[in-house]
C-alpha cells in the first residue's frame, strides 16, 4: 500500500538543495535520508499536501526524481502455534565478536531466546524511533528468523561445531506492525555499513521500490548476498524485494517438492526450502511456517557455506541455486 502522506525525493548531484529546507518549504517534515543516493523521505500532514508537493516538484531544477514510499506489514507466519519438542542450539559462535563474519537480520526487534541463540547476536541496530525489543507471550517475527537461521546453520555445519559468524539485528519496525520500503532500505544500508556479508529480508510486498532496489544493487555490487522471502500468498506475481534480480528469492516447499499451500509461486523465487520449523521461546516450543522461515533457512545455509568456502557471500549464489533451486515442474505449478 502506498503511504499517501510520504514522498521520497531524490536530489540531483550538485543541486545545492538542502533537504531540510526543501521539506520546510513544502510544509513537510524530513523523516530520514539515504546520503549515498541523495534520497530523502518527506512526511506531510495529509495526502492532499503530498499531492500538491509532488506537482510542485515536477520538473524542478535540482530534483532528480519523486517516488512513493510503500507500507510493508510484518509478515504472517501461517500455522504459527505451540509445537512439540525442545530445540536447543548445539553450535557456538567461537572466537570474539570482532572476528566473526556477519549476517544481518533486517526485521522486527529480536527477543532473548536463551539456549545458546543469544550468544550469536553481536549488535542491535534500529533505523526508526522506538526500537524496543518486542514483549509478549509469542515470539516476534525477527526472533523467529534468528532461531530458524541458526538451526539451519547447525544442520549444515554439524552439531558441536564452532560457527565463526555473528548476527546483526536491524530493527526496521520499531515496535510497530508495519514499516516502509524506505526504512527497509535504510536497514540494508545500516547492515552493510556494519559489515554484514549476508542480509536476510524475510519481508516484502507487491510494489517495487526504486530506492530500495538501488540500495540492494549497491550492496550486491560489494559482494553482499541479499536473501528475501517470496511471500505467503500463492500467487504467480512476484513480491519485492524478493522479485529484484539481484536478490535471491526464497519460497517454501513440502517434502515432495511441491509448493507449500501458502507459498508464492513466482519464477522470481529462485530457491525452495523448508518453510516449517520449531522455535523455543518463553518456556514453550513454537511451530512456525512461512516463506519467511524458508528465507531464514537459506541464510543459515549460506552462512555455513561462507565459513566453509570463503570468498564473497555473493559468490555462493550458484551453489545455493544448484542445490535448492526450484524443480523444473514443482508440484502445484
Amino acid at each position: 500500500t502506498r503511504i499517501d502522506t510520504h514522498l521520497v525525493v531524490r536530489l540531483a548531484g550538485g543541486s545545492g538543495l538542502d533537504p531540510a529546507e526543501l521539506a520546510k518549504e513544502l510544509g513537510a517534515v524530513l523523516k530520514g535520508s539515504l546520503p549515498g543516493l541523495d534520497a530523502h523521505l518527506l512526511e506531510f500532514p495529509e495526502a492532499a499536501a503530498a499531492d500538491a508537493a509532488r506537482e510542485a516538484l515536477a520538473g524542478r531544477e535540482g530534483v532528480a526524481a519523486v517516488e512513493d514510499n510503500w507500507r510493508i506489514d510484518t509478515p504472517d507466519l501461517p500455522g504459527t502455534g505451540p509445537g512439540t519438542g525442545e530445540p536447543r542450539l548445539r553450535i557456538e559462535p567461537g572466537g570474539t565478536a570482532s572476528d566473526r563474519r556477519l549476517v544481518a537480520i533486517v526485521d522486527t526487534g529480536i527477543q532473548p531466546l536463551g539456549g545458546g541463540y543469544d550468544a550469536f547476536l553481536v549488535d542491535r541496530l534500529t533505523v526508526v524511533p522506538g526500537g524496543d525489543v518486542p514483549s509478549g507471550g509469542t515470539p516476534a517475527h525477527g526472533t523467529t528468523m534468528l532461531a530458524r537461521m541458526l538451526t539451519a546453520a547447525e544442520a549444515s555445519l554439524g552439531p558441536g561445531r564452532e560457527a565463526g559468524f555473528g548476527v546483526v539485528a536491524v530493527d526496521v519496525y520499531g515496535g510497530r506492525t508495519s514499516t516502509s520500503s524506505f526504512d527497509v532500505a535504510r536497514g540494508v544500508v545500516a547492515a552493510v555499513e556494519r559489515g554484514a556479508g549476508i542480509v536476510n529480508l524475510s519481508l516484502g510486498g507487491p510494489s517495487p521500490s526504486p530506492v530500495l532496489y538501488d540500495v540492494i544493487r549497491q550492496a550486491t555490487g560489494r559482494g553482499v548476498l541479499v536473501i528475501a522471502a517470496a511471500g505467503n500468498v500463492p500467487s504467480y506475481e512476484p513480491n519485492f524485494p524478493a522479485g529484484f534480480p539481484e536478490v535471491l528469492g526464497v519460497t517454501a516447499g513440502l517434502p515432495d517438492g511441491s509448493f507449500a499451500p501458502y507459498a508464492n509461486r513466482s519464477p522470481a523465487a529462485g530457491l525452495m526450502l523448508q518453510g516449517t520449523g520449531l522455535v523455543p521461546y518463553g518456556g514453550a516450543t513454537w511451530r512456525v511456517s512461512g516463506t519467511s522461515v524458508a528465507a531464514a533457512h537459506a541464510s543459515g545455509v549460506a552462512a555455513a557455506l561462507w565459513l566453509r568456502h570463503g570468498g564473497t557471500p555473493a559468490s555462493l549464489r550458484p551453489t545455493l541455486e544448484g542445490t535448492y533451486g526450484l524443480p523444473a515442474s514443482p508440484g502445484g505449478r
